[in-house]
């Protein structure tokens, strides 16, 4: 019983992170406190390289062990509305993937991605 207490007490002093790969300037693992959004996250990692597809970024989320739910999201809409209300709020463990602009389908982004995330089923 004192074991797990200790973990869970362990657990609840760890980062709760969100993590950004692609075409950013400084891909990796950020804390959620310092980036609420997927365009908070954007702008932690560095901001996107010159050869960044700001038309696909993809936002997966974890649901289940395995099992991730991916969404590809249009930033260029976002930055244009300015809209906060369609902006995507992040939770623990989610990855933000900006493709390279010369992958232009969907399927290429999509095996892009797999590549990041081994393992994974994808759900869109």
């Amino acid at each position: 019983m004192l074991l797990f207490l200790r973990s869970k007490r362990l657990a609840s002093h760890l980062a709760e992170l969100v993590f950004v790969g692609g075409q950013v300037t400084k891909p990796g693992s950020y804390e959620l406190r310092t980036a609420n959004t997927l365009l908070q996250a954007v702008i932690l990692a560095g901001g996107f390289t010159p050869e960044a597809h700001r038309k696909y970024v993809l936002h997966a989320r974890p649901v289940s062990e395995h099992e991730l739910k991916v969404v590809a999201v249009d930033v260029t809409k976002l930055l244009k509305t300015g809209d906060g209300k369609q902006e995507i709020l992040l939770q623990d463990g989610d990855y933000i993937f900006i493709p390279n602009s010369k992958l232009s389908k969907f399927t290429a982004v999509v095996t892009a991605f797999r590549a990041i995330v081994p393992g994974y089923g994808i759900q869109f």
